[in-house]
């Protein structure tokens, strides 16, 4: 609180005031907040433990196992010459997580396969869930667009795939975008609608609630209407994004550039 401020003139002020004051929005990020905040604290609580030798000795018979993991992952995150992209990599061969446009650059074990490819099997496997918005401000498409591109190669994908297939993927997404409910007709009505599972895939009479049923026939047509590689390429985009930030700095340092402008 700012009790410099009367409550009777600005309640905010005096409310947040103080907060806004010692906090204010680090370059590296477009909002913050006292989650960002605990993060951080974390982060320098951690930074401070791994300053010590303790992470770094070698390993002992008689140390606790959290111990011993502790130093495995220490080793395995100060390592990144050695790791880099590795570990997204070695998700990226498995079938079910394969990148076509990666596969392009890598071939091999990377290749992708339109025929071994399943939707419902890829998305059972990486469980990926947008919580947000997708639909970019026109201003910010550009940027997103660049970060897309710039991911793609960094994995190994050839820079013409990666800038076509990219902008495919973009457009996908922002046709998902729209296809959203607005949020003023997020109301409870709107929102609440019994549909039998026989309706919705004709297997078995229980109750569901489909909170957006407009949604699902759209999607279907969508996703029925694009290239296999399109939406694979989309789905292997979200799951790459997702980890951008546990790679190694340059990944990081990419994700965070497209962040001051977003």
């Amino acid at each position: 609180m700012d009790q410099s401020v009367d409550p009777c003139e600005d309640f905010y002020a005096f409310g947040c005031g103080s907060w806004l004051k010692d906090h204010p929005i680090p370059e590296t990020s477009n909002s913050y907040g006292i989650y960002s905040w605990l993060r951080q604290q974390r982060s320098d609580i951690t930074h401070r433990f791994l300053s010590t030798d303790l992470l770094k000795a070698p390993s002992t018979p008689d140390e606790l196992e959290a111990v011993t993991k502790a130093k495995v992952f220490y080793r395995s995150c100060v390592n990144e010459k050695q790791l880099d992209s590795q570990p997204m990599l070695k998700t990226l061969q498995q079938p079910e997580f394969r990148w076509p446009v990666v596969g392009e650059g890598l071939g091999g074990e990377w290749q992708w396969s339109p025929r071994q490819w399943d939707l419902q099997r890829t998305l059972a496997a990486t469980r990926v869930q947008h919580s947000k918005n997708i639909l970019i401000p026109k201003a910010y498409r550009a940027a997103l667009l660049s970060l897309m591109v710039d991911m793609a190669m960094m994995l190994g994908a050839p820079e013409r795939a990666a800038r076509l297939q990219m902008d495919e993927v973009l457009q996908f997404e922002i046709k998902l975008a729209k296809m959203q409910v607005p949020f003023e007709q997020r109301t409870s009505e709107n929102m609440y609608n019994k549909y039998t599972l026989s309706r919705l895939q004709r297997l078995v009479p229980q109750l569901v609630i489909v909170r957006a049923p407009q949604y699902f026939k759209d999607l279907f047509k969508l996703i029925n209407a694009t290239d296999p590689r399109t939406v694979a390429n989309y789905v292997q985009w979200r799951s790459v994004l997702s980890r951008a930030t546990a790679l190694s700095r340059r990944f990081l340092y990419r994700y965070l550039d497209y962040a001051r402008v977003s």
